[in-house]
């Protein structure tokens, strides 16, 4: 509708959800139009051939910050990239307001930008950002977004420099207020975790913001005086600090992981201590213990690892007590010494009713053994989908005299799978 030939008071927030305002030439409905956009039901306003300068559009900005507005409030300017796309009328809104330059994340249209974007604080959900580009038509916007939707003008550039030059914004001389924590971290997360320690080498200043950061990996494992994160190994050599106190190996690697408030690995590997921080807690969803007590490991692991999907232990160190059946969904046992403590506890394991995938690296079940363990599986009419694997147990499952004692103790009976892949 054209406002200055609509002389009549509407509450056009009764009338329309989106209202576009077309004005003539005389000069006429200024008030109107002020009553329209500082009205806290309009929720999207376009002018069709109107534009505001910055004084105006400092008062537009501060007032959506007093009302705090939900996401998705809009107004737009179709020909306000006459002066928004200007560094003048950049710097001065900047000036009057709190604002900052930034670039908005998944933008589809970046090479249409006029000028890096501003965005102004608002509270700890949303942003308020104007911005201006061109894309069949000239227009600037003023949008209230969900938190994270800009990232710094900074990085974008750095990064438009290295891969986009075409993406690279016209204000090359302006400098950006410095990053936020909240920011920092939001990068990091999304860094690569070998980048992000070299990143902290050359930069410890950032190491506290790092290090407060989640640290995603695929792979973690510690050996003696060496540590590997993905595919990366790392390890070190004693120094000697400015104080001359010499600083061990194991110590300068303790250092890259110690104070993480979290660190979530899909695979997390232990064959020796000596490079584990103290207190030092991690998310794994498969651990592998190699030959050490697995009960000494336990403490490392952040309570919400468990069930974890895959564990492998040695049976034979591991003398404490543990619930396996609330540690791991699937179990691999490994044997290295045969005595009573460790058949009692590899008893317990296979007998346990909750113990539904149980993985026998390099130890076998005698036929008395292997019946007594069908004739309970029997008894307790487990569902499908559990499992008892022992991986040298062919040694004597192929021998006659195996099978015909399994056959004489229990009520069994030989048969041929059907349509088995491995025949």
């Amino acid at each position: 509708m054209n406002i200055s030939n609509t002389s009549a008071s509407i509450e056009y927030a009764d009338i329309a959800k989106k209202l576009v305002i077309r004005t003539g030439g005389s000069g006429r409905g200024t008030q109107w139009i002020a009553n329209v956009l500082f009205h806290p039901r309009n929720q999207n306003i376009v002018f069709e051939n109107l534009r505001l300068w910055a004084t105006n559009m400092a008062a537009l900005v501060q007032s959506w910050q007093q009302n705090q507005y939900k996401v998705g409030r809009i107004f737009t300017s179709y020909n306000q990239n006459i002066i928004s796309g200007s560094s003048e009328f950049v710097e001065e809104v900047l000036a009057r307001t709190n604002g900052r330059k930034v670039l908005i994340k998944g933008c589809d249209w970046p090479r249409f930008l006029y000028s890096p974007c501003i965005t102004f604080p608002y509270n700890s959900t949303c942003e308020l950002a104007l911005y201006s580009y061109r894309k069949d038509i000239c227009q600037t916007k003023l949008e209230v977004m969900p938190i994270g939707s800009t990232r710094p003008a900074t990085l974008y550039r750095s990064l438009t420099v290295r891969f986009s030059p075409i993406f690279e914004p016209p204000f090359t001389n302006s400098m950006t207020k410095p990053w936020t924590n909240l920011s920092l971290k939001a990068i990091f997360e999304y860094v690569e975790a070998n980048k992000r320690l070299e990143i902290i080498s050359h930069c410890p200043t950032l190491r506290p913001i790092e290090k407060e950061t989640p640290l995603h990996l695929d792979y973690l494992s510690f050996r003696k005086n060496k540590i590997r994160i993905n595919t990366k190994s790392i390890q070190s050599k004693p120094y000697k600090n400015k104080a001359g106190m010499e600083i061990s190996v194991a110590e300068r690697l303790k250092s890259l992981l110690r104070g993480r408030k979290s660190i979530q690995t899909k695979e997390f590997k232990v064959l020796d201590f000596g490079c584990i921080p103290k207190n030092l807690k991690i998310n794994a969803d498969s651990v592998k213990s190699g030959d050490l007590d697995f009960a000494l490991v336990l403490p490392f692991l952040h309570i919400s690892s468990f069930p974890l999907k895959f564990l492998r232990m040695n049976i034979s160190n591991t003398t404490s007590s543990i619930e396996y059946a609330d540690i791991a969904e699937k179990l691999v046992i490994r044997v290295s010494e045969v005595d009573r403590g460790t058949l009692e506890r590899i008893t317990d394991i296979l007998f346990d009713a909750r113990n539904k995938n149980i993985v026998f690296e390099n130890f076998h079940l005698e036929a008395e053994s292997m019946a007594a363990l069908v004739q309970s599986w029997q008894e307790n009419h487990y569902e499908i989908g559990r499992v008892f694997t022992s991986h040298c147990q062919s040694q004597i499952i192929g021998l006659p005299g195996f099978v015909e004692d399994v056959l004489e103790i229990s009520n069994g009976q030989k048969v041929v799978l059907k349509s088995c892949d491995w025949p």
